[in-house]
C-alpha cells in the first residue's frame, strides 16, 4: 500500500471526520472513532477548507451523523501519524476506488501494530472530544 497525494505539514490545518451514532458508547466517543478503517488502514477526513456543513452533508454512511469533529493536523502529526492530501486520488490500498474531493488521510499504516494504530486513534480521540464537534 503506498500514499496517495501529498502530506499536509501545515500546522494549523484542522481536517474534518464525521462521527456518526455508531462511533458512540452511549453518550462517551467510542474509542474507535478515530482509528484506521480495516480497509486501507487510514483515518478518513475532509480538508480544513470543507465547511462543516459541507463536510456533514457528504456523510453517507449507515449510522445517523452526530457531528463533524477537529482532527488537527499538527497532533497527527506530533504522535507520529502523517497526513495526505489525497482528493481525486486511487485508494490506497490499490482497489479501483477514488477518494473523493477533498478528501485527506491521516496514516496508521507507519505504525508497527493494530493495538499502536489503536492507541494512537484514542490519544487524538481523548484531545478532541472534549472540544466537542464543530459548529
Amino acid at each position: 500500500m503506498t500514499a496517495t497525494g501529498p502530506e499536509l505539514t501545515e500546522p494549523g490545518e484542522i481536517l474534518r471526520r464525521n462521527v456518526p451514532r455508531a462511533m458512540f458508547d452511549g453518550e462517551k466517543m467510542s474509542k474507535t472513532a478515530f482509528a484506521p478503517s480495516d480497509h486501507d488502514g487510514m483515518t478518513s477526513t475532509l480538508r480544513g477548507h470543507v465547511s462543516v456543513a459541507d463536510a456533514a452533508s457528504r456523510w453517507e454512511g449507515n449510522s445517523p451523523l452526530i457531528g463533524t469533529w477537529p482532527l488537527p493536523v499538527h497532533l497527527a502529526n506530533e504522535i507520529g501519524l502523517p497526513c495526505y492530501d489525497d482528493g481525486q486520488q486511487p485508494c490506497a490500498c490499490g482497489c479501483e476506488a477514488m477518494y473523493p474531493e477533498d478528501h485527506a488521510s491521516v496514516d496508521h499504516r507507519v505504525l508497527p501494530s493494530r493495538s499502536a494504530q489503536l492507541r494512537a486513534a484514542r490519544k487524538i480521540r481523548d484531545a478532541v472530544e472534549a472540544a466537542g464537534p464543530l459548529t
